[in-house]
């Protein structure tokens, strides 16, 4: 019981650790779903773009395939590097969600998330002992 509740504080804390490593890379402005305006300068604005036309085309078979966005053969959401994954999932509500919709702050969340959690499972495999697997977590973050 007692190491599901300090699992439990590890995460809590993690997610906290990664929310404060998201607003220090972006700003607290550009966390929102609705903001794209961070996303309009640079290589970024390709990522926006594939996803703008794969979230307004229709269903096609292969899924992802995204024909409006480039040439028509051959052209899928994985190649505009919109993070496939998310582009997916988050089609189906294109009825509710805005125009100016974006998923990479949640990805770039993710990403930290998930680095500190796994990193913390490989280390405490190893050295079977939480402060210094917190701690070595840390470091290497």
């Amino acid at each position: 019981m007692k190491k599901i509740i300090f699992d439990n504080k590890i995460n809590l804390l993690y997610l906290f650790i990664s929310f404060f490593c998201l607003v220090f890379l972006l700003g607290l402005d550009n966390i929102s779903f609705q903001n794209t305006k961070w996303l309009h300068i640079g290589e970024p604005s390709m990522h926006q773009l594939g996803w703008y036309f794969f979230k307004n085309d229709i269903w096609r078979f292969p899924f992802g395939s995204n024909p409006n966005y480039g040439i028509e053969f051959g052209s899928s959401i994985v190649f505009s590097d919109s993070i496939p994954i998310l582009a997916l999932l988050f089609k189906p509500f294109k009825p509710i969600i805005s125009g100016n919709f974006q998923y990479f702050s949640f990805w770039y969340f993710l990403c930290f998330f998930l680095q500190l959690y796994f990193s913390f499972k490989i280390i405490k495999k190893i050295t079977n002992s939480v402060p210094h697997s917190f701690l070595l977590d840390l470091s290497f973050f």
